[in-house]
């Protein structure tokens, strides 16, 4: 699972020490996962269970002053230029020692982030297909953090920066909508008219702890035997009242997509 890992903190030596410039790093948790499923069919109806335990950690076993240490070319030449400004503008001071701008980046040390948790999944999935040209779908999914990485901070000259785990967690394996919600309820229609060559659907994702709701619908035409026009329109509704709401960051996504579909 892709991840936030931490920081290298890199600063100017005698230019600036105190002004700190942060290398983010990004790698790849280890994640273990525990599960079961069960399916069954009753007429026109079926039933899809999932139940999964998963541990995850970022497999990082010695946490040293280096342990996120890589070369970084654009901070280290940005402290330079700045390193340069400072001579330029300090040159009129006769006490002014011109600093080594070539030697004067220096990396402090890696802050790292604790990224080991434990968290369940489950979800549960009815179906009714009367016909083959028609569809519901509606699925209940739950995601529950059990445990988590402890918070730290680094204490700079410009304040205080909090590394929270929870802030930056994200399950990544597992159900495919966590990003966005982990209590939700999804459905999902489809009507195929084939005598037309029409097929109208409708999609839809509430959370259920009420931070917001997606909704699409779309209607797909055949206007040849190897080509189709797709028409669909997607509207995302945010709770504007609860804080950290990815639903308000999603909003923006809405759109309305124009797609000519070509088979070969």
């Amino acid at each position: 699972v892709f991840s936030f890992f931490g920081v290298n903190l890199w600063t100017g030596a005698n230019s600036n020490p105190d002004a700190i410039k942060t290398d983010i790093v990004l790698s790849y948790r280890k994640t273990n996962m525990f599960g079961l499923g069960f399916s069954g069919i009753i007429d026109n109806f079926s039933l899809k269970g999932d139940f999964a335990y998963f541990q995850t950690d970022d497999n990082i076993n010695n946490i040293l002053d280096s342990t996120l240490y890589r070369y970084w070319e654009s901070g280290v030449q940005e402290i330079k230029l700045q390193c340069k400004e400072l001579n330029e503008t300090s040159s009129w001071d006769p006490d002014f020692k011109e600093i080594d701008c070539n030697n004067d980046a220096k990396f402090n040390n890696s802050q790292v982030i604790d990224n080991s948790a434990d968290y369940l999944q489950y979800t549960f999935e009815l179906e009714y297909s009367p016909t083959y040209d028609f569809s519901i779908i509606s699925q209940f999914s739950v995601s529950e953090l059990l445990n988590i990485g402890q918070a730290d901070s680094i204490i700079t000259s410009r304040g205080t920066i909090i590394f929270d785990p929870l802030e930056f967690f994200i399950p990544g394996i597992g159900l495919s909508n966590t990003f966005i919600s982990s209590n939700s309820l999804s459905i999902s229609a489809r009507k195929f008219f084939s005598d037309m060559g029409l097929e109208l659907s409708y999609t839809s994702m509430f959370d259920l702890d009420e931070k917001g709701s997606l909704h699409g619908v779309g209607i797909e035409y055949e206007l040849f035997r190897n080509t189709n026009l797709l028409i669909e329109l997607t509207k995302i509704f945010d709770n504007e009242e609860i804080q950290s709401n990815p639903f308000t960051g999603m909003k923006d996504f809405s759109r309305i997509l124009f797609e000519l579909k070509y088979f070969y």
